[in-house]
């Protein structure tokens, strides 16, 4: 059974990858450009051939459901963690100097013991929010158990989640 929840997180970072393609398409002078017109919003995001095909790729497995399965939900004890992080930076739109901001990391089971190299998806929140608007806050965090389970299932491989402060301050 092939679940992919994770599908629609990744359509969107495959979308917005697709935005830097209409400055590609345009310096390359091509004509054959297709468009993609939001029901939501008003504009137009030309995407490339390659997004395109990645979207018809990740959308044509896709199965629809109104709420996550409880199987997806389960506590698994044995399983990574949620780590608070804070960083230094520059006050980029103000003085320069140097401020913190804050981030939470979800680091699979076995990242402390192993040299294995993963990928990162990066959650980022919207306007008004926070480093804790995705919920990955600690053990009982929705997220983290649908990628625990997905993992357990070996539907998806492991993978670290970032979760960061994005604000101008």
């Amino acid at each position: 059974m092939k679940i992919k929840l994770l599908s629609g997180m990744i359509m969107s970072v495959l979308l917005l990858a697709g935005c830097a393609s209409k400055s590609n398409a345009e310096n390359q002078g091509s004509n054959e450009k297709e468009t993609f017109r939001s029901e939501k919003i008003d504009n137009e995001i030309e995407l490339s051939e390659d997004i395109k095909k990645a979207i018809a790729l990740e959308t044509s497995e896709i199965e629809v459901v109104e709420k996550i399965p409880s199987e997806y939900l389960a506590y698994i004890p044995s399983a990574g963690k949620i780590v608070p992080v804070a960083y230094q930076t520059k006050d980029y739109f103000g003085d320069g100097g140097e401020i913190t901001k804050y981030a939470n990391v979800y680091l699979p089971a076995d990242y402390d013991k192993s040299d294995k190299r993963y990928a990162v998806l990066y959650l980022m929140h919207g306007i008004g929010g926070s480093e804790t608007e995705w919920g990955l806050t600690g053990d009982q965090s929705i997220i983290k158990k649908i990628q625990e389970n997905l993992v357990a299932k070996k539907e998806i491989e492991g993978l670290n989640q970032m979760t960061p402060f994005c604000h101008l301050i």
